[in-house]
């Protein structure tokens, strides 16, 4: 290390001669420090009562004019540090390109003119941290203030790092360090070639023009969920969808009668598994209770869970430890197209999964229901915005699991054995 404390960290690469560098850390070279260039971080930093932790809630409901200029605010900001950042990945690209080629024909003033081309696009970056900052001033919308600090912690900490990394290859430049340079630019590069992904779920026109008229949007996604429960036999996904819209949720319908029973607090359930469910729904929800709806095991949805063929694998890749009579806890993404039980649970945590003495494969599947915001598939996105307005009832399912052996023993694939 050198005499300079201050320290650099560098991520694994490859080096021409195919050696391998593992992540590190290290010394700026002498003479240099964090604290002197021109390309400073922003001196403007987030101070006081603000704090990154911090949770907005969702009740500075606005007008649909109000709500949409919201996002078109967003959308832009958003589509302009997608911009940038695919710029920085392009541009540290070529320098390592043109990098390669000078060890042949010793052109540094190529490489100088890469250079300056990322330091564009870098200053670029922090003029956009500003601007971000300034509407984070001016707006008077919890929910547009808690995006946008978002957007801008998550670029600020790339940016801190990046200033450090240009400065490395202004100084490899100087002292036409080549190692040096490839370095510093491969370190830029790897932090920016996946950053516009991020912003790949961008509001789009068709779902920009349905959030104003939320009606509409619930109308839709009601007449698919009938469509797809006569089809497609999806019933739990429509009557939980009904459950949430509904302002008037009957427990003694016919389908809870025949399917489970509710519980209106979370201190009525067992007490093993009062913790869990509270810190799910406090999440979730930001709530610290919700009305729970108990799946008992002979239900249609158990029935579905059984069926599916990620349950049937959770129970393979389990069986060694639950034939141990150990408990399992894990979680299945049960979303796959169309099916009953990717629409009504989604992600889904399973709790305590075991084989008890009497042979019998037990378990609890926990999941609140709920959308999560920007998804790709426009009805989720429909529905998060439905959810966002307050026009969606907070619930939790808890499905109960319990298999006899002359059932489960079916799931297991015996070639997943070896025997001595």
């Amino acid at each position: 290390m050198k005499n300079n404390e201050e320290k650099v960290h560098v991520r694994a690469y490859v080096k021409d001669d195919g050696t391998h560098v593992k992540e590190h850390y290290r010394g700026l070279p002498d003479g240099m420090s964090n604290t002197n260039s021109n390309l400073e971080p922003d001196a403007t930093l987030l101070k006081g009562s603000i704090e990154k932790n911090i949770y907005l809630g969702r009740n500075d409901l606005k007008s649909d004019e109000v709500y949409i200029h919201e996002m078109e605010i967003l959308q832009e900001i958003r589509k302009k540090v997608k911009n940038t950042a695919y710029k920085s990945e392009k541009n540290s690209a070529k320098l390592l390109n043109t990098l390669q080629q000078v060890k042949f024909n010793g052109n540094w003033y190529k490489v100088n003119a890469d250079l300056e081309d990322l330091k564009n696009v870098h200053e670029a970056q922090h003029a956009q941290q500003k601007d971000i900052l300034m509407r984070m001033g001016n707006t008077k919308s919890q929910r547009e203030y808690s995006k946008l600090y978002d957007i801008y912690v998550e670029q600020h900490a790339r940016l801190i790092e990046q200033d450090r990394n240009i400065r490395l290859i202004e100084y490899g430049l100087e002292n036409q360090n080549i190692e040096m340079i490839k370095e510093a630019a491969e370190d830029y590069n790897s932090t920016y070639n996946k950053v516009h992904t991020k912003y790949d779920n961008l509001t789009k026109l068709r779902r920009k023009i349905p959030h104003s008229h939320p009606i509409v949007e619930e109308m839709i996604i009601t007449d698919i969920m009938f469509i797809l429960s006569i089809f497609h036999r999806n019933k739990d996904a429509h009557e939980l969808w009904q459950t949430a819209i509904s302002n008037n949720f009957n427990p003694n319908s016919k389908y809870m009668n025949q399917n489970a029973n509710t519980v209106h607090s979370i201190s009525d359930l067992p007490q093993s598994m009062q913790e869990t469910v509270k810190k799910k729904v406090k999440k979730q929800f930001n709530k610290e209770d919700a009305l729970g709806i108990i799946f008992h095991k002979n239900s249609s949805l158990a029935n579905s869970i059984e069926q599916h063929e990620k349950f049937k694998k959770c129970i393979n890749d389990n069986l060694p430890r639950l034939l141990k009579k150990e408990k399992i806890n894990t979680s299945i993404n049960f979303l796959d197209g169309l099916n009953n039980v990717g629409l009504s649970l989604g992600k889904a945590d399973i709790l305590e999964m075991h084989i008890d003495y009497n042979g019998y494969l037990n378990a609890k599947i926990l999941d609140t229901y709920d959308f999560n915001e920007d998804d790709p598939d426009w009805k989720v996105d429909w529905a998060y915005n439905l959810q966002d307005r307050h026009k969606l009832r907070s619930f939790y399912t808890i499905t109960e699991i319990s298999i006899p052996v002359s059932r489960w023993i079916n799931y297991v694939n015996i070639s997943n054995f070896e025997y001595k």
